[in-house]
């Protein structure tokens, strides 16, 4: 109930990250601690919280690809180094995508490395909400390893949506690395199954990438794109 009221009550259009994340969190899927911060000193008191090393990001609804206006700063391990980049992804941001409404950044905690997937809702002209799942972060588009399904998802569905793809012998723990918490990755599509279904105003929800960390999934950025009324 609280994410379809979240979703209901955004503006139609591409959501920023924070809001966007918002709704990931009332729906039960995991993501990586952060704060919004609206100044750099806010930037740097949430660091000191959070714990070092920090990620910051951009935070706009206008800005969909962050990396590509300078817009991310990572490995950040002390207060200066925060307020710095703080300053510098703002002054990037408008620089780059002037039209862009900005209004600070989320400080983030660095995840646990694991294999990176793509998750999400897209909405089929002919079967209407649909859940994908995928390998590969940021090279998911490269890769094309995904599977979909039509909501509502069981727990069979969702596991066999992850055995399907290729990569899944890396979640399961390739070469001797510790594999992945497969129900719990499975129970994020299962959420997304819920959340397709509850709010029909979601066009499109991207969770990219979704990292397959050790002590279960994480979701480190997400695109929530709102559909105009009637459409």
């Amino acid at each position: 109930p609280e994410a379809a009221a979240l979703a209901a009550a955004a503006a139609p259009g591409a959501m920023s990250e924070w809001s966007a994340r918002a709704i990931l969190e009332a729906a039960g899927i995991p993501v990586a601690a952060g704060a919004f911060a609206r100044s750099a000193d806010e930037a740097a008191a949430a660091a000191e919280e959070l714990g070092y090393p920090v990620v910051l990001k951009i935070d706009s609804p206008g800005i969909a690809h962050k990396t590509d206006v300078g817009g991310v700063a990572v490995g950040l391990r002390a207060a200066a180094a925060v307020r710095r980049a703080w300053t510098d992804l703002v002054r990037n941001a408008a620089a780059r995508a002037p039209e862009a409404d900005i209004d600070g950044c989320g400080v983030y905690a660095h995840a646990p490395d694991g294999p990176e997937l793509i998750a999400g809702i897209a909405r089929d002209p002919a079967f209407g909400p649909v859940v994908l799942v995928g390998m590969g972060g940021v090279f998911a588009e490269v890769l094309g390893d995904t599977a979909i399904g039509l909501p509502p998802l069981t727990a069979d569905d969702a596991r066999r949506m992850l055995e399907s793809l290729r990569g899944y012998s890396i979640l399961t723990g390739a070469r001797g690395r510790r594999g992945a918490d497969i129900a719990a990755i499975a129970d994020v599509l299962l959420a997304l199954s819920d959340l397709a279904l509850a709010c029909p105003q979601i066009a499109e929800l991207d969770i990219n990438p979704l990292r397959a960390a050790p002590g279960g999934p994480l979701g480190l950025d997400a695109l929530i794109r709102i559909s105009s009324p009637g459409r």
